[in-house]
């Protein structure tokens, strides 16, 4: 089975088509492998960016689970209300799975989301223009600063800076917090997070640049 995270957490970076077209074709030369799409940031993209969902893989349809969720997109994180696309085959046997660990959903989260659904397309628009002010901020604010390093993120509501320091990415966290600013140490991500830190600007505008002016002020002393 093939996991990917589309937009990216913690990055931030979106696959292009051409690099999912290219999994694809993987997929059909390996008809048993899977592809397991998260795409729970897909309605928080930046720039104008084209996105594409691993469910327009028509030529794999059948090798391919959706994973997604209303946490991101109607702002319901911590309802824990979420659904996954799949074949039929597949569906049956992750539902096989889900009612014997999880069972089913409460009701009025159910009903929550129901409401979520009826929300206008343009609002969710300008939900996400609103995520990618605040992500213009975190970009301005840390680029130039020496000992920072950072692709800007072209969706989700995360950035993924390298702090060049001879600290761990554990030990900067602890540095970060005792500075009164949260983020998360890189490797939590795996090992080719080490040196970096998980910023979320998914906060208002007065907070993060407050957050920011700490961060860059730690990362100075840090470097």
């Amino acid at each position: 089975m093939i996991i990917l995270c589309n937009p990216g957490n913690p990055t931030g970076r979106i696959y292009s088509a051409e690099e999912l077209q290219e999994l694809a074709q993987i997929l059909e030369t390996n008809p048993h492998l899977l592809l397991l799409a998260d795409e729970a940031y897909a309605d928080i993209v930046f720039d104008g960016l084209p996105f594409l969902s691993a469910l327009q893989l028509s030529s794999v349809a059948d090798q391919v689970i959706l994973s997604s969720t209303f946490s991101k997109t109607y702002a319901m994180t911590g309802w824990r209300l979420g659904y996954v696309v799949a074949a039929p085959d597949l569906a049956a046997t992750i539902n096989l799975v889900h009612r014997s660990i999880n069972g089913a959903i409460n009701t009025f989260v159910q009903d929550a989301g129901m409401e979520a659904l009826k929300i206008e397309e343009t609002e969710l628009e300008a939900s996400a223009r609103s995520y990618q002010a605040r992500r213009d901020i975190v970009v301005e604010c840390l680029t130039g600063v020496p000992g920072v390093s950072m692709l800007p993120p072209q969706g989700a509501f995360y950035a993924f800076p390298r702090i060049h320091s001879t600290l761990s990415s554990d030990a900067m966290t602890t540095r970060f917090a005792e500075a009164g600013v949260i983020v998360r140490s890189g490797s939590e991500f795996g090992p080719s997070g080490e040196g970096h830190i998980r910023i979320s600007f998914a906060t208002d505008v007065e907070s993060l640049e407050e957050g920011l002016r700490r961060f860059v002020d730690v990362v100075r002393s840090l470097t």
